[in-house]
């Protein structure tokens, strides 16, 4: 196994060399000729390699091939030399044309500086590889066509890699002896499809075990390894595909989650990796994370090898300026800690340099030799921190793909002349600015850009032409776009719709977001967005219309917020057409009889939010839209599972919410959002009249459990049709109606209710309520409403049907303050568990039937203006579950019971030496709350206890 990972890294860095060498031998004329002659030598050996596979047995094939990984390496670290000085020389001269050809064309120019030298190296290389040949030849290894090679390991792949341990965690659980779960992993890693996988695998382990890895960052740093081998396709593209090769072959596993998807690694898994990391008999160890909190000794840095390719560095106590002044091979530098402050000067020159990561350090700026890095590919920076913005250089990384940072700041300085990173893949936002080199024509050469992408300040932009030069709709990869404008109210005028008509997306666009828009209407081209997943519409104040967005296959979340000049949400914005237009449209679509179709409008949106739309007044419902297309089976919303229509928060149609929308005066109907709703809140709508009017059944109510109607102060109506279908209502909520006059329930309806509050509405009576003894599963009750405005109203309350309840657990009351006694039918409720009675302040005396309670454990009795007595002690003795009795804003009232004492005065406290702390406060005169709460049953106390 050891010589197979052996043998993998060196038919990697050969490829390397191949590629480098193909692509530089043009540019370098005094090299020309020793870059072909390498050409050709690692070709050769990459022939005997596929014949040395199979002879590992064999001690001189493995000297052979160890000999044969140290000259491959400094090949490699030379050829990074040569290019990395091209691209100086390309940074230097890009702004000169003519001299920058005079400089290439002239060998002489070239001899100065590298070329000696340069040269010099590339001829012993190609000495010792062509010796290496010949030895080869020696240990009669057969050299294959490379393609031959190719294709025999891609059938070996492709008889393994479905196969080979589908369940390789399973196995290694069940497994309890290690050297036979090493023996399944070799077996899957030997048949990985190319030598680069398997050192892609194998890298893996450099991160601790249980790291969550992004898709990006791993394939990030494998092409910042030189794993990822240059073909037709994008290097990440690839990567994906070696990616997913090891998710087949269960030596990565993925996890997704509602936001975002991750990968890692099985500890065993791991541990098999780590020991073809670095192998015991390869010359050196290449790759290397060391952390500083877990005993690192100070001068164990001293002792990296100086050919180290991969630190991971986490220090405590930061880092010196020449620490890493010895590793001029590194390719990928990961610091971190939080005493790292700033960037050592020796990063400068790691001119091999192609991934660093700085996220998790404590550096908040950037040096400007860090733009010297011409090599650097990926930058990682912790998001938000910078201070200072980038350096001014920054344009000089010309071989930067990929700069993982995100500011949310408008404000913050973009580098001038990012156009001239036109390796650019990931760039997470760009700030639009006056500045010379920061205009938004900058990402017009930024053809590869891909991922998300967030525009701001596009008010700077001066109209269409200028925002057509971001050319984005040559970009197909970016999948996600926002385009910002300056926040704050502003003159509207057209210019800001051409902007917005001029950014113009590719079709391949996923999601988008449109922030503080002021353009009085949106472009056609967003209609034409057939992929398009999400979209948000934020803050655009001016628009009066809404987008036709009814027709967007594809559209699965929709967010409209702070709209604040749309009254009317009509035919457009379900994408309804006039006559004329549906004729025009049937001419060009003959192959589809119109008899045949049925219509469908937002025919895959999931999620629904409409937020802070102050001025809406009409939405076009459900069987509105199909009147108006004259189809009544039309499909409106048909799949819609969450919708918020609200200020703040999200819901959905499993939970729909309501909330604070002041010109509503009456709600869609319910059909709109399909027969799933569970849970229904209704808030802060003043000028809502009624629900579930015009006599019409609810039955797409069938599975709501939970209805909230809360401070609607112009609610005069609920029907009781509303509930005729509620069969598994659970929980019903009405507060704070204080016009709510007709409100007919009959529990028989809502057979599974355990919870009903209803309070402060004052204009209901009590005979609204009927069928408490069907209600089967009432477990909590909380009512004042038909107390409140009329005492001598109690008696018609249903009682008899409440004493049925059974399931009753939990109850309070108020609002009787003139009655001087409470409803005897209480004392026949005896299976409460909790009572709790506030506001009624004309009685003075406890009555004795309250000991009849007999499964009382908790009792509460607040603002009793006139209560001067408990009922009688032994009435009390026979609450034997009481472990909690709450007194609060009753004044008059100076007795206070406990299990333990029974009744007593409160002017006893103080002369109680075995009273607690808690009762000794109870002394104070002003005092007119007292809670006793004892934390289990009562236990008769055994002899000798106190």
């Amino acid at each position: 196994m050891a010589d197979a990972a052996i043998s993998a890294a060196v038919k990697v860095v050969l490829g390397t060399l191949i590629s480098i060498a193909a692509d530089r031998i043009g540019m370098v004329r005094e090299v020309k000729a020793e870059l072909e002659r390498l050409s050709n030598t690692a070709a050769t050996i990459q022939g005997f390699l596929a014949d040395a596979d199979g002879k590992m047995h064999s001690q001189g094939v493995r000297g052979w091939l160890k000999e044969l990984e140290d000259e491959v390496f400094k090949a490699d670290n030379v050829l990074y030399e040569l290019n990395y000085d091209i691209l100086r020389r390309e940074v230097k001269y890009r702004n000169q044309p003519m001299k920058k050809k005079v400089c290439f064309f002239f060998s002489s120019f070239n001899a100065i500086g590298f070329s000696s030298s340069l040269a010099a190296k590339i001829r012993d290389i190609n000495t010792s590889l062509e010796r290496i040949n010949q030895q080869a030849n020696v240990l009669g290894l057969v050299r294959k066509h490379q393609k031959e090679a190719d294709a025999a390991g891609a059938a070996a792949s492709r008889q393994t890699d479905s196969i080979v341990v589908p369940n390789i965690v399973q196995e290694s659980l069940l497994n309890e002896y290690q050297s036979q779960i090493n023996q399944i992993l070799k077996v899957s890693f030997d048949h990985l499809s190319s030598p680069s996988v398997k050192k892609c695998f194998a890298y893996c382990s450099i991160f601790p075990q249980d790291t969550e890895l992004g898709e990006d960052e791993q394939i990030q740093h494998w092409i910042a390894e030189g794993f990822v081998l240059k073909n037709n396709r994008v290097m990440e593209e690839t990567g994906g595909e070696y990616l997913r090769i090891l998710l087949q072959n269960s030596l990565l596993e993925k996890v997704g989650e509602s936001w975002r998807t991750y990968y890692k690694m099985h500890d065993l898994v791991h541990d098999f990796a780590k020991s073809i990391l670095n192998l015991e008999s390869s010359n050196q160890d290449r790759y290397l994370a060391l952390d500083s909190s877990k005993g690192l000794e100070e001068n164990t840095i001293r002792t990296i090898p100086a050919s180290i390719r991969t630190l991971f560095l986490h220090l405590e106590g930061g880092v010196s300026t020449d620490m890493l002044l010895r590793f001029k091979c590194l390719n990928v530098l990961k610091l971190s800690g939080d005493d790292v402050k700033f960037l050592p000067s020796s990063i400068g020159k790691l001119l091999h340099l192609r991934l660093l990561d700085i996220s998790s350090s404590g550096i908040t700026s950037l040096p400007e030799f860090l733009c010297k890095l011409y090599n650097l590919q990926t930058l990682t920076i912790d998001d938000h921190e910078l201070e200072g913005g980038f350096p001014k250089r920054m344009s000089d990384l010309i071989s930067l793909r990929h700069l993982n940072y995100y500011h949310d700041d408008a404000k913050f300085k973009m580098p001038v002349q990012m156009g001239r990173l036109t390796c650019l893949q990931t760039l997470e936002f760009f700030n639009v600015s006056q500045k010379r080199g920061c205009g938004i024509e900058e990402l017009g050469t930024l053809k590869y850009l891909k991922g998300s992408l967030e525009i701001r300040n596009l008010g700077l932009v001066k109209g269409k032409e200028a925002a057509k030069q971001a050319k984005l709709f040559e970009k197909p990869d970016l999948s996600d776009l926002v385009f910002e404008w300056e926040s704050g109210d502003r003159e509207s005028d057209n210019r800001e719709e051409d902007v917005l008509e001029g950014l113009q997306p590719h079709p391949n666009l996923q999601r988008l977001g449109i922030r503080s828009f002021m353009g009085n209407k949106f472009p056609q081209w967003l209609i034409n967005l057939s992929k398009l997943v999400e979209l948000r519409i934020v803050a655009c104040k001016r628009c009066s219309e809404l987008p036709s967005l009814g027709q967007l296959p594809s559209l699965k979340r929709l967010s409209l917020i702070r709209l604040d000049n749309i009254r009317f949400i009509g035919d457009e914005f379900y994408g309804i057409t006039t006559k004329e237009e549906e004729e025009e449209e049937e001419g060009r679509s003959q192959a589809s009889e119109s008899s045949s179709r049925r219509r469908k409008f937002f025919p895959a949106l999931e999620v629904l939010c409409v937020e802070y739309m102050e001025n809406l007044a009409e939405w076009k419902d459900a069987d509105q839209v199909r009147s108006t297309v004259g189809e009544a089976e039309a499909d409106v919303f048909p799949v819609l599972r969450y919708l918020s229509i609200q200020r703040y928060g999200t819901a959905s149609v499993e939970e729909l919410s309501i909330r604070i929308c002041d010109n509503l005066r009456e709600l869609p109907d319910l059909d709109l959002f399909g027969s799933s709703l569970q849970r229904l809140t209704i808030e802060d709508c003043p000028r809502l009249i009624s629900l579930g009017v015009n006599g019409q059944k609810c039955p797409l109510l069938l599975c709501l459990e939970k209805l909230r109607i809360d401070y609607c102060k112009g609610l005069t109506t609920i029907s009781d049709k509303m509930f005729e279908s509620c069969r598994f209502l659970r929980s019903l909520e009405v507060m704070r109606c204080p016009n709510l006059v007709s409100f007919l329930l009959n529990l028989q309806e809502t057979p599974s209710l355990e919870k009903f509050v209803l309070e402060n509405c004052p204009k209901l009576i009590p005979h609204s309520f009927k069928g408490f003894a069907f209600a089967t599963s009432l477990r909590e009750l909380s009512i004042n409403s038909p107390f409140s405005s009329d005492d001598s109203s109690v008696d018609d309350f249903d009682w008899s049907g409440l004493r049925s309840a059974s399931t009753l657990r939990w109850l309070r009351l108020e609002g009787l303050p003139h009655t001087e006694s409470l409803p005897h039918q209480l004392q026949y409720l005896t299976t409460l568990t909790s009572l709790s009675l506030d506001s009624f302040g004309g009685i003075e005396v406890l009555p004795d039937w309250i000991g009849n309670l007999v499964s009382l454990e908790t009792l509460q009795l607040w603002d009793w203006e006139n209560l001067r007595s408990l009922p009688s002690e032994a009435a009390m003795r026979r609450l034997t579950k009481l472990t909690s009795v709450e007194v609060d804003e009753c004044p008059l009232l100076r007795q206070r019971y406990t299990p333990q004492r029974g009744i007593y005065l409160e002017e006893e406290i103080s002369s109680d030496p075995t009273s607690s702390d808690s009762e000794q406060e109870g002394n104070d005169g002003a005092q007119t709350s007292v809670s006793c709460c004892f934390p289990s049953l009562l236990k008769k106390e055994k002899p000798g206890e106190s």
